[in-house]
């Protein structure tokens, strides 16, 4: 099973009819758009981790685990995970436009040149960072890279910068 995180974009607008009938099957039909972090947002996260300290790095922290939700909060312990699981509903969470602003702020200053600096496969993997299988190999069809980090970093950064412009709410969703 591979693990992606999307982020769905959500104007002001669509957020309170959200905030109505908080169910996340009607993100994809609500955002016009999704961007999807296929099997990097992990080594994305450990990056930026790596790039941001402090106060920034709680700001960062953000992008793809959200401490604001719709819906309510779950209490894990009153779940059996073998038969209700899936009968469980899940709040949304999400970043509101403040925080995109503030994310996008930070984002801008990430140089990719200092950023992909930090990338070493061989650390990924000694940290159990999703999936574990982080080499060195650029080839083009090669996933679990530098190049495929850059590329996720490059979608993250325009997303974001989108998202601050127009005010937008951004929806995290990890599966």
């Amino acid at each position: 099973m591979s693990q992606s995180a999307s982020l769905y974009p959500i104007t002001p607008a669509e957020f309170e009819l959200l905030k109505i009938e908080s169910d996340l099957e009607q993100l994809p039909d609500v955002s016009t758009r999704a961007e999807i972090f296929e099997q990097n947002f992990e080594g994305l996260q450990f990056l930026l981790a790596k790039f941001f300290k402090g106060n920034d790095l709680e700001v960062i922290n953000e992008i793809f685990s959200p401490s604001e939700f719709l819906g309510e909060e779950i209490d894990y312990t009153a779940i059996d995970f073998e038969d209700d699981f899936d009968e469980v509903e899940q709040p949304l969470f999400y970043v509101s436009p403040e925080k995109v602003k503030a994310i996008n702020a930070l984002l801008t200053t990430v140089e990719e040149e200092k950023f992909l600096s930090l990338y070493n496969a061989d650390e990924l993997n000694a940290n159990e960072v999703y999936p574990e299988a982080w080499h060195n190999d650029e080839a083009d069809d090669q996933l679990f890279n530098k190049r495929h980090l850059e590329e996720g970093l490059r979608y993250l950064k325009q997303l974001f910068n989108e998202a601050a412009a127009n005010g937008n709410y951004i929806f995290s969703f990890i599966e």
